[in-house]
């Protein structure tokens, strides 16, 4: 079997995303666009300022997680995305809690190109699966999602989900 062969149904499927990902003349400008605005800044200090990831095709969603009054909840409770879309999802934490951004059906049908957190910024790069925010932090998950449905949302923390900070992610086919 050759390198580049996929070897098993996961590999298949993480090969057609990427096809997918790179194909879209908007993601494939953003990705080169990511690439030409960090090239020469190290990583750790790379805010999102430093990436040049705008225009027309960026929809940039904001989600708060719990409140100022620790509020269990997530606000927007339901996220809509549109699939094959570069999508800034910038997530806030304003509680003295730490609250888990959860959804692993959603993580499985996204393509992340990256996410920051912390200042100065920590850049993560590969799969994501949930994102952890402490009191009072802040992070932004840059992602394409791939597969439109709807997609369960929870906090993980013991006790939120229960305390009702549960939510949903739709997305929507491409126009």
């Amino acid at each position: 079997m050759s390198r580049s062969e996929p070897r098993t149904r996961e590999d298949v499927e993480q090969k057609h995303t990427r096809r997918a990902f790179l194909s879209s003349a908007g993601a494939t400008a953003a990705v080169c666009v990511l690439y030409t605005a960090t090239v020469g800044v190290p990583p750790a200090a790379a805010g999102l300022g430093s990436y040049n990831i705008s225009g027309k095709d960026t929809v940039e969603v904001e989600v708060q997680m719990g409140g100022p009054n620790n509020e269990l909840a997530f606000t927007p409770s339901t996220i809509e995305l549109t699939a094959g879309r570069l999508t800034k999802l910038k997530l806030t934490n304003p509680s003295q809690l730490t609250h888990y951004f959860t959804a692993l059906e959603f993580a499985d049908k996204v393509y992340t190109v990256l996410v920051l957190a912390g200042d100065p910024a920590v850049e993560i790069k590969g799969k994501v699966q949930e994102v952890a925010l402490k009191a009072g932090a802040s992070a932004t998950w840059v992602l394409v999602p791939i597969k439109p449905g709807t997609y369960p949302l929870r906090c993980s923390v013991k006790g939120h989900t229960e305390g009702g900070m549960v939510g949903s992610i739709v997305v929507r086919p491409a126009a």
